[in-house]
């Protein structure tokens, strides 16, 4: 299986993450359809968006029709019409048509012809049926291309290389004619870039406009702010290098990170970003994953790391007792060797440096995917993604990863980049914190392990840390209430709780979900994720929690990443 720690996601509470296999639309995944379908083949669940199908039945095993019955068959339309795969597809079996899809691989789409109904099947306006005599073009896409207006004398049409749906240079290019089929009518396949400058592709749009209220993003957050959030934060989480990273993603983007919107809309993202950051890195103290490398040397200036396994890692001094790669055990984590560029970073065999001396169980920092920055950024295949992002090619973080942990502009630039692009079904935790909705960035996140987080668990109190960092950030931009949690299933539990052991400090100010018993327990009791329920509400500001919190340790950063890299990828192809 294949993981991201960051990001990450396993079992969705969305009706749109139901049915067949490996949902790739999960954006914390970050891979392609088909090597993340190899890694799921045996897996099969069948559940229907609308209905629970049985398995013991033959619907998803029709036998194929005959001849007869395919001369009987009026001709299938190319237009995709507001029907699910199998209805669409159901007249689809003839030499001279074929049932694919819109988004998914046309190998996914291929059963519905046979009766399939559940996923991809179910899913409306997603597979076809398509005349192979005619152009691929599903027929309900407006003209005007997503290379419409590329006419410049440097521009040129390219295929997105951080798209979740593979598509290259060469099947862009045609867009800037006026093709309105595939790939030039699926947002996000395909941009216009000029090749003058680095070649970063377009986040996902919000839909809100750049914000007209004359403030930078370090107007509203201080210097003496983050000093106050975050005391003993380290190196690179410097203040400079959260302003700096701001001001490089926004020149390259169009769309901006925190700068969308109304000012309110500025403080309330940049609350949200502080929070889930905060807790990712230990609150700015660890920029590398304590079990891959917080034992380490320098030697000569090279970093070189000491993996470890959780029960052996002693977490108040930060060493490890035996190496991971002891007795010259290869070093396989982080990097899924089936991904090459442009899907990911390319793997090495990673052995220790040294069989004996003061290096004998390390290996070369700079050699190993894992996590690092603000959101811990880990796998090959989200380097090569936050390296377009950011720097417009591979080789930046391919060659060097340890440019993530070294650099502050690559430290906080990495969670920028998740934040404002990486997609879980259909959103991202920018769009969700520009909604109002902090549990939508969490389920973006981490929701699979967080939305909800069981009781008993690692997760059920470390959820409680997060919130807490939130209202600490919320409370120092000066917002008057907090975001919903109605985004991620089981957070407005855990805030109720948080608030009522008392280890919620920051939160206290806000007060409690107003009628949450009779509100929010009844939406996730229909389904969870993304329901909308009433914000937080609030108490005066005279009431403002002043005191520091006791102090809390765990994150992200820290022992559940192992058992979670695990759990997610199960959990997440499920």
């Amino acid at each position: 299986f294949t993981n991201n720690k960051t990001v990450s996601t396993p079992i969705s509470s969305s009706s749109s993450q139901n049915g067949w296999g490996c949902n790739m639309q999960s954006a914390s995944m970050h891979r392609s359809y088909n090597s993340m379908t190899k890694c799921c083949l045996l897996l099969l669940v069948a559940v229907s968006v609308d209905t629970t199908i049985s398995l013991s039945g033959n619907q998803s095993h029709q036998p194929l029709r005959n001849t007869q019955q395919q001369q009987q068959l009026s001709p299938p339309s190319r237009s995709l019409e507001e029907v699910d795969g199998t209805t669409a597809c159901s007249s689809c079996e003839s030499p001279t048509h074929q049932c694919i899809g819109r988004t998914v691989s046309d190998e996914l789409c291929k059963p519905c012809a046979a009766a399939q109904t559940f996923w991809p099947c179910n899913l409306k306006k997603e597979c076809w049926c398509w005349d192979v005599s005619a152009p691929r073009d599903p027929g309900d896409e407006d003209a005007s291309g997503a290379c419409a207006g590329c006419t410049g004398d440097t521009e040129v049409c390219v295929g997105n290389q951080n798209s979740l749906i593979p598509v290259d240079d060469e099947s862009c290019a045609a867009c800037t004619d006026g093709q309105s089929y595939w790939p030039c009518h699926t947002g996000g396949l395909c941009w216009c870039w000029d090749t003058t400058k680095p070649k970063q592709p377009p986040a996902p749009a919000s839909g809100l406009d750049v914000t007209s209220s004359g403030l930078e993003p370090c107007d509203l957050f201080t210097q003496d702010m983050f000093v106050e959030f975050a005391p003993n934060s380290t190196f690179p989480y410097t203040y400079d290098g959260f302003c700096d990273a701001i001001a490089d993603y926004n020149l390259h983007h169009t769309e901006k990170v925190f700068m969308m919107g109304t000012e309110d809309d500025m403080r309330k993202e940049l609350a949200a970003f502080l929070g889930n950051t905060a807790h990712e890195s230990d609150d700015f103290e660890a920029g590398r994953e304590y079990l891959a490398c917080g034992d380490r040397k320098v030697v000569d200036g090279k970093v070189y790391c000491k993996p470890c396994n959780n029960d052996l890692y002693d977490w108040k001094n930060n060493e490890c007792s035996v190496s991971m790669v002891d007795q010259n055990s290869p070093y396989n984590s982080y990097c899924q060797p089936s991904f090459e560029p442009p899907e990911g970073c390319v793997c090495e065999t990673i052995t220790q440096v040294a069989e004996t001396g003061e290096l004998a169980g390390y290996v070369e920092a700079s050699k190993v995917f894992y996590g690092r920055g603000a959101i811990q950024l880990s796998w090959n295949y989200n380097y090569i993604r936050a390296s377009y992002a950011l720097t417009g090619k591979a080789e930046t973080f391919c060659d060097d990863p340890e440019q993530v942990a070294e650099n502050p502009l690559y430290a906080w630039g990495t969670g920028m980049y998740f934040w404002m692009e990486s997609e879980k079904e259909g959103t991202t935790c920018h769009k969700e914190a520009l909604k109002g909705d902090f549990g939508g960035t969490l389920n973006t996140i981490n929701g699979g392990l967080e939305c909800p987080a069981y009781a008993g668990g690692w997760h059920h109190d470390a959820v409680k840390m997060r919130i807490n960092r939130y209202c600490h950030a919320a409370a120092l931009l000066g917002l008057s209430e907090l975001g919903s949690m109605g985004g991620c299933k089981g957070l407005g539990k855990s805030y109720e709780e948080c608030l009522d052991d008392g280890s919620c400090k920051y939160c206290e100010q806000f007060g409690h979900i107003p009628n949450f018993d009779e509100t929010y327990v009844e939406a996730e009791g229909n389904g969870g994720g993304n329901e909308t329920i009433e914000e937080v509400g609030t108490t005066p500001p005279s009431k403002m929690v002043t005191s520091s919190p006791p102090t809390v340790s765990g994150t992200t950063a820290g022992s559940e990443a192992v058992t979670e890299a695990v759990t997610e990828a199960v959990t997440e192809a499920v």
